[in-house]
């Protein structure tokens, strides 16, 4: 059985544009107390915060908060409930926001947002300075999203994104996309959906500064230098498509930006180019910024499986939520937790039971190196694939910079608070990655890299070209 990789959905939100103001129905002080609930019946890490005699300074925290969130009115309240949620340092632990907003509401909002459209000739002249004055500020510059075309200029302390042209005919060139400002880690701000719906959103900038993660999108940077990232972006169908391109005889690059495409998409770019990948004496797999999805990557393990994934197994904390979200999976290691939680309520009880992974290495493959390319966006769904990757083979290398650590807790669930038109959801993981959390896992430190590369290398590919080449 495959392991369940919870759907990490990143977004991003201080206020530079804000939510222009708008009314809501949602009480942010109700929000709070029924979120905390939540997290407290059902967030495996707090129990262990509470097991290391760190409970009194959560309880400190949730007190401070608390009387915080009478204060903060709706269209504000994701951001204060994630702000909350940082403490744990949990990036599988967060809220987003799915408003529903009345007609005239969005009429609004809609209104507003065309009388503050931008002329396309002045924001490219302002791009222009202000890259010449710093050069050095890599968010600023042309993006693209497969949709859409981007300019992101600096107003005052906050980043703004304006449309320049798009494929989608419900919006139009000069109007705004997104606001953001730097955070502790990445990005906050607001993001305006194709249907000019405001929300709370977290996105950061990765793959040496040419993919920008906004939403659930991925903006790639065209004004960049880096040629060869770039190269890799199927702009014709999407950005958050994989690609794959033979560097040269022994050489192949597979690039994944994320592993939440469509499973069709993914079979599909993988039946595609079966011969190149099997036939690439070196496998280059490029995970730069990919923050995530599903576990949909075992389809090419058999490029270079030698060798039998352990067994794996965690723990689940047994609530009503949890119960709920392995009664969705059929099989019996799933009955199995489901009877267990019913059993012993409000405890730790052993979560789904992995079998031995055993995916027999394709009699045609060539592969004889794998190397996986990593940064500090690499996170969920990313690290399992790493993990997962290793457990397989003994093939594999990483190369690069240590991943953002985020798999310690995994398997996802997302409950809809009770937050009127803001419908914000409550995202928390319902498992530990092994029975060993948290003395033993990655999420203090990231997976580490068996390849280091200096950040200041400028073209990482080669670097492990010639890696490779060194090692023949």
């Amino acid at each position: 059985m495959r392991r369940i990789i919870g759907v990490l959905v990143v977004l991003a939100v201080v206020s530079g544009k804000t939510t222009l103001g708008q009314e809501t129905e949602c009480d942010c002080e109700a929000t709070f107390i029924q979120m905390t609930e939540k997290l407290e019946a059902n967030y495996i890490g707090l129990r262990h915060f509470q097991q290391r005699d760190k409970g009194p300074e959560y309880e400190q925290r949730k007190t401070k908060y608390a009387v915080k969130s009478g204060t903060v009115t709706g269209e504000n309240c994701a951001e204060f409930l994630q702000e909350f949620l940082d403490y744990f340092q949990d990036g599988h632990l967060y809220v987003i926001e799915r408003p529903k907003f009345e007609e005239a509401k969005m009429a609004a909002i809609e209104a507003k947002i065309e009388q503050e459209r931008v002329d396309i000739v002045e924001l490219r002249e302002k791009l222009k300075v202000q890259k010449a004055s710093n050069p050095d500020d890599e968010v600023l510059g042309e993006y693209k999203d497969g949709t859409s075309e981007f300019i992101i200029v600096k107003e005052g302390k906050v980043y703004n994104a304006y449309i320049v042209s798009s494929k989608n005919e419900s919006v139009s060139p000069g109007e705004i996309k997104a606001s953001f400002s730097p955070a502790v880690q990445g990005f906050r701000g607001t993001y305006y959906s194709y249907a000019h719906i405001p929300r709370f959103m977290k996105g950061g900038l990765y793959k040496d500064g040419t993919l920008l993660r906004v939403e659930g999108s991925i903006w790639i940077k065209t004004d960049s230098e880096k040629k060869r990232e770039l190269s890799m972006v199927n702009f014709e169908g999407d950005t958050d498509w994989p690609t794959v391109q033979r560097l040269d005889d022994d050489n192949v690059l597979m690039s994944i930006p994320k592993f939440s495409v469509d499973y069709k998409v993914w079979q599909q770019v993988v039946k595609d180019n079966r011969e190149t990948l099997m036939n690439a004496r070196n496998l280059i797999i490029d995970i730069r910024g990919n923050r995530g999805g599903n576990a949909i990557y075992f389809s090419i393990f058999d490029l270079f499986s030698d060798q039998i994934r352990q067994a794996s197994q965690g723990h689940v904390l047994a609530s009503e939520d949890n119960k709920a979200y392995f009664s969705r999976y059929n099989g019996k290691i799933y009955k199995q937790v489901v009877k267990d939680i019913e059993q012993r309520m409000g405890q730790i009880v052993d979560g789904p039971k992995y079998a031995d992974g055993n995916i027999k290495r394709h009699k045609k493959s060539k592969v004889q190196n794998v190397a996986i390319l990593t940064d500090e966006a690499c996170m969920s769904a990313a690290e399992s694939f790493i993990l997962h990757a290793k457990g397989a083979s003994s093939l594999v290398r990483t190369f690069g910079s240590p991943t953002d650590g985020v798999i310690d807790y995994t398997s996802v669930n997302a409950i809809l608070l009770d937050s009127g038109d803001q419908r914000i959801y409550f995202g928390y993981p319902t498992s530990t990655w092994h029975k060993q959390i948290p003395d033993d896992g990655y999420n203090k430190t990231g997976i580490i890299p068996d390849v280091p590369i200096d950040v200041k290398v400028w073209d990482k590919v080669a670097f492990i070209m010639e890696y490779y080449k060194k090692a023949k």
